[in-house]
C-alpha cells in the first residue's frame, strides 16, 4: 500500500520540534557539544515520478555525505529510502568498503521476494532482502524487532527468519525489553549498525499517524528503551520512516513520539562519531 503524504514526514517533525531538544537526560550529556550536528534539508529527489530513478536521485545526495564521514539520520518517506542510503554508505563501493549490520524495528520483516521479471524491485517490501542481496546488509549480524501482525502467506517470512535474527513482539512479552536488548547487542557484535525504525512498529496510540498500521506494537516507552540499549555500538546511521503527517492526531502523537527517538538516536550517532 502506498500512503501519498509520507514525503512530509520531516516538514511535521520540524515543526513540532523546533529547538526544544537538546541534551539528553538520561545519558547526562548535550549532543550537541560531541560532534557538529545539522539539518541538511530535505534530499531532492529531481525524477520522482520515477520510483526507480528517484532511488538513484537520493543515492546521489547521501554519497558525498557518506565520503565526509558523516553519520546520517534520515526521515521517509517509506521504507524505500533505506536501500540508496545504505548503497551510498556501506557495501563494496562505499567508502566503508564493507556492509554494516542492520537493527530493524518494525511491524513486517519487509524482506519478500525480489521480482527481477516484473521489475518491481526496490520498494518498501524488498529492501531488507534486496541489501543481504547487494552485499550492504550483513545478514548473519542483523536484527528484526517487534515483528507482529496478520500475514497473507506465512511462508513469506520465512526468508527473513532465516537470514536474520528476527524477534517477534511475542517474543519480547515473553523474555522482556532488557533480554531483548542482549539479544540484539549480541548478534551485531562489534560490526558498525545502521538502525532503521519503520514506526508502525508502535501501537496506535503513540503513532496513529502511520502507512501500514497494525494493532498492538511495542509502547513508545519500549521503543525508547530497544533504541537508548544500542548505547556503545558502533552506530553509523539511521532513519525514521512511514509517517503520514496528514494522518496524525489533534496533539501530533506520532510527530512527538518520532521526534522523542530521534533525539534518543542523535545522542547515539554523536556518541558514536566523537569515538
Amino acid at each position: 500500500m502506498i500512503e501519498r503524504g509520507q514525503y512530509l514526514g520531516p516538514r511535521a517533525i520540524r515543526n513540532t520540534t523546533m529547538g526544544h531538544r537538546r541534551q539528553h537526560r538520561q545519558f547526562r550529556l548535550d549532543p550537541f557539544a560531541l560532534c557538529r550536528i545539522a539539518d541538511l534539508g530535505d534530499a531532492p529527489v529531481i525524477r520522482g515520478l520515477n520510483p526507480f530513478e528517484a532511488m538513484d536521485d537520493l543515492r546521489a545526495f547521501y554519497e558525498p555525505i557518506a565520503a565526509a564521514g558523516t553519520r546520517p539520520l534520515s526521515v521517509g518517506g517509506d521504507h524505500a529510502i533505506t536501500t540508496p542510503i545504505l548503497r551510498a554508505i556501506a557495501g563494496p563501493g562505499s567508502p566503508r568498503g564493507e556492509s554494516v549490520a542492520v537493527v530493524h524495528l518494525d511491524s513486517h520483516t519487509d524482506a519478500y521476494a525480489v521480482d527481477l521479471d516484473s521489475g518491481g524491485v526496490e520498494h518498501a517490501a524488498t529492501w531488507a532482502r534486496l541489501g543481504v542481496d547487494e552485499g550492504t546488509i550483513d545478514g548473519e549480524h542483523s536484527v528484526m524487532v517487534g515483528i507482529n501482525g496478520p500475514h497473507p502467506a506465512l511462508h513469506l517470512d520465512r526468508w527473513a527468519h532465516d537470514t536474520y535474527r528476527a524477534i517477534t513482539l511475542d517474543e519480547i512479552d515473553e523474555i522482556g525489553v532488557a533480554a531483548t536488548i542482549a539479544a540484539i547487542r549480541e548478534r551485531v557484535g562489534d560490526r558498525a549498525v545502521y538502525l532503521t525504525i519503520d514506526l508502525d512498529v508502535l501501537d496506535l496510540p503513540w503513532a496513529p499517524a502511520v502507512a501500514d498500521p497494525e494493532v498492538g506494537g511495542l509502547t513508545a516507552r519500549q521503543a525508547q528503551q530497544l533504541v537508548q540499549g544500542l548505547r556503545g555500538v558502533d552506530l553509523v546511521g539511521a532513519d525514521v520512516v512511514c509517517f503520514v503527517g496528514r494522518k496524525d492526531s489533534e496533539g501530533e502523537v506520532t510527530a512527538l513520539t518520532a521526534a522523542a527517538l530521534m533525539h534518543d538516536v542523535v545522542t547515539l550517532l554523536a556518541e558514536s562519531a566523537s569515538r
